[in-house]
């Protein structure tokens, strides 16, 4: 007769959150109406902004991806909880150590243990990146749009040559 796992078990939502994420980010990338909405909408937002975004293109990148940066930082830490991070990247570590320690005494019984210490506490860690990925969500609508916006302005650029380290001058 099987007995019963002490083994937790990690439920299938979590597992399945990340792929339901990337799912939805694809719909975003492939379907191009999608895309052009949220160019047109970053558009309006950023055009007033950046008065300057038609003659100085680099410049602009240089704004926009502060702008990202800040954005990504600020919703990041709306939902991220940095002293749990902390408290399992040291619970980790420690557990790490005592594993190379218990791999060079050849305690495999001390081995054993600490994988079970690890099986243990999977779900929590499984928890704690499912809320990593979660405000990948709202950026990656922001980066999707500004990106889409950047598109459509280097779109109508008209380049009659290019200048190279070895080249002055190559004809288009």
């Amino acid at each position: 007769m099987a007995q019963p796992s002490d083994d937790p078990e990690i439920p299938m939502g979590s597992m399945l959150t990340p792929l339901l994420m990337l799912v939805v980010m694809s719909f975003f990338i492939f379907i191009p109406s999608v895309r052009e909405t949220l160019s047109v909408v970053a558009g309006s937002v950023l055009e007033p902004a950046i008065p300057f975004h038609d003659t100085l293109f680099i410049p602009t990148v240089l704004i926009l991806g502060c702008s990202i940066m800040v954005v990504n930082t600020l919703i990041r830490s709306f939902f991220m909880d940095p002293v749990k991070q902390a408290h399992f990247s040291h619970r980790n570590k420690q557990l790490r150590s005592i594993m190379n320690e218990a791999r060079t005494e050849r305690n495999h019984a001390r081995l054993e243990k600490i994988t079970r210490i690890q099986q243990k506490m999977m779900p929590e860690q499984m928890k704690m990146q499912t809320s990593m990925m979660r405000p990948m969500m709202f950026t990656m609508v922001f980066i999707f749009g500004i990106f889409g916006w950047m598109y459509t302005n280097v779109e109508s650029f008209r380049v009659d040559h290019l200048s190279l380290p070895w080249r002055p001058q190559w004809g288009m």
